[in-house]
């Protein structure tokens, strides 16, 4: 594959993840979407969603840019000094976690 097309691919699989990540913060934050509290605990089972979401999103958010990073610098093509993998610390890496 030809470096222009891989530098291509980077770029689209970049824009792709920060678009889906833009369109989900945006998504949930555009509006009020809970339904009105029905009970006496609604409040605080609302303020627990809200909690799940901003962490969970925060981590997709940390998550989309380490990934766009090393995109970016891993995916176009092997740079100078780029570091050398062997298939068993993958397995292991892979495995472990």
């Amino acid at each position: 594959m030809s470096h222009r097309r891989q530098t291509v691919e980077v770029v689209a699989l970049v824009l792709l993840f920060l678009g889906i990540t833009v369109m989900t913060v945006v998504g949930f934050a555009a509006k009020d979407w809970l339904p009105p509290v029905a009970s006496q605990h609604g409040a605080g089972v609302d303020e627990v969603i809200r909690y799940l979401l901003l962490t969970t999103g925060a981590v997709l958010v940390i998550g989309t840019l380490a990934m766009v990073g090393f995109l970016w610098q891993y995916g176009r093509g092997r740079p100078a000094g780029s570091p050398q993998t062997s298939p068993r610390a993958e397995r292991w890496w892979t495995l472990v976690p």
